[in-house]
This record gives structure tokens, C-alpha cells and sequence, in this order.
């Protein structure tokens, strides 16, 4: 394999798109999955020490007998 070189001999690097493209792309791609994963949490999380979230055979009653 031949490496770059300029009419001196000396070794020239390809200064190509240096990554930026993919650095953009994982950046926006963070972002959405973020923003997805709040909305998510934001829409099924329900606070557990409201009543309302214990299901009613694990509650019981307070006037139910105690075993």
C-alpha cells in the first residue's frame, strides 16, 4: 500500500471529513433516545407512595383482622 506523498518525498495526511458527520449523527441520535426515554418515564411512572398505586389485595383493609 502507498502512502501519500508530495514531489519532495515527504508524507502529506488526507484530510478527509475528519468524523464530523458521524459525531453530528450520535449527538442528535442521544438526544432523541433521551428525550424518548423521558417521555416514556413521564407517561407510565406512577409514584409509589401514593395509595392509588398499591394494588388492593396487597393493601388490605384497615379494619380487615391481622393474621
Amino acid at each position: 500500500m502507498s502512502s501519500a506523498k508530495d514531489k519532495n518525498g515527504r508524507y502529506v495526511p488526507f484530510r478527509g471529513p475528519e468524523g464530523w458527520g458521524v459525531a453530528a449523527f450520535i449527538c442528535i441520535l442521544s438526544a432523541a433516545l433521551y428525550f424518548t426515554a423521558y417521555r416514556i418515564h413521564k407517561a407510565t411512572y406512577r409514584d409509589p407512595r401514593l395509595p392509588t398505586t398499591i394494588p388492593a389485595q396487597m393493601a388490605g383493609s384497615r379494619d380487615a383482622p391481622r393474621d
